[in-house]
């Protein structure tokens, strides 16, 4: 079956967050796979879409194979959000292709664990799945020898040293919810399915992500969606680790209720300075 990339980059994502998502695929893969098509989708206005290509075209990959490349061309009049783009590539995915595959939908801001290719080659030929890899959450300040250290982890540990765990489809985090800005907190782990973070999926399921953004129905609610009508597999095999970023519609060390927000968001708990991921 065939097997295609989605790499999608969007505002405030930069060119330090690429280069570490670039390098966990193309070169630092245990195993061998070939893609068919990599698709290119620039949202975003602090990385040109040339650069992308030239460090593409440039690495000498190891244990990545790909047979083409193709630039999706940016909709301005898509709205600027993550339902929206996703809903574009999926219409233009099937627009384009005849034959099903399987797809990774990667965001820049997200690495590859070294055992990636091992885990998709697991599941070759499997249509009507979903397969969301587990994430650590890296803090702001740590190192990259930490971070590269990370993604060479045998398996995803959802605790252990340094490592905090926010929950997953039912267990629930391990702790008070603020403990995980302890300062010998270094990675937040989860392993939820249906958040938003790294998905591998059958290309029939790219249907789901079409519609319903007029009605504000949110990426987490397609991905339950999903959920609810397909195979939803899980896996200690492989993980993704999230380097942190600004977020435009945070603040900074917002975390108790205040008059103008009414109801406690856990997500706050992300953006207190010195501890942010």
């Amino acid at each position: 079956m065939n097997k295609d990339l989605f790499l999608y980059i969007h505002d405030p994502l930069d060119e330090r967050l690429l280069d570490r998502c670039l390098e966990s695929l193309l070169l630092k893969q245990s195993e061998s796979l070939t893609w068919k098509t990599l698709y290119l989708y620039n949202a975003g206005t602090l990385i040109d879409t040339d650069t992308v290509v030239e460090k593409l075209q440039d690495i000498d990959c190891k244990n990545f194979f790909c047979e083409d490349l193709v630039i999706v061309p940016f909709d301005k009049n898509t709205p600027k959000s993550l339902s929206a783009d996703l809903e574009y590539f999926s219409k233009y995915w099937y627009s384009v292709n005849e034959e099903p595959s399987q797809i990774l939908l990667l965001k820049i801001d997200y690495a590859l664990s070294t055992n990636f290719h091992k885990v998709v080659k697991s599941i070759d030929g499997k249509d009507n799945f979903l397969l969301s890899l587990p994430v650590y959450n890296c803090k702001e300040w740590v190192t990259e020898s930490d971070f590269n250290a990370a993604l060479n982890m045998d398996k995803y540990l959802t605790t252990g040293e340094g490592i905090y765990y926010r929950g997953g489809n039912v267990q629930g985090e391990e702790g008070q919810p603020f403990d995980e800005l302890k300062e010998d907190v270094k990675f937040i782990s989860y392993n939820g399915s249906f958040d938003f973070n790294c998905h591998y999926i059958s290309s029939d399921n790219l249907k789901h992500f079409i519609g319903g953004n007029k009605n504000n129905v949110s990426v987490s609610d397609k991905l339950t969606n999903i959920g609810r009508l397909s195979n939803v597999y899980q896996t200690l095999e492989c993980f993704v680790v999230h380097t942190w970023h600004p977020v435009n519609w945070h603040s900074n060390n917002v975390t108790f209720r205040t008059p103008e927000k009414k109801t406690f968001r856990p997500d706050d708990r992300k953006n207190v300075m010195g501890q942010r991921y």
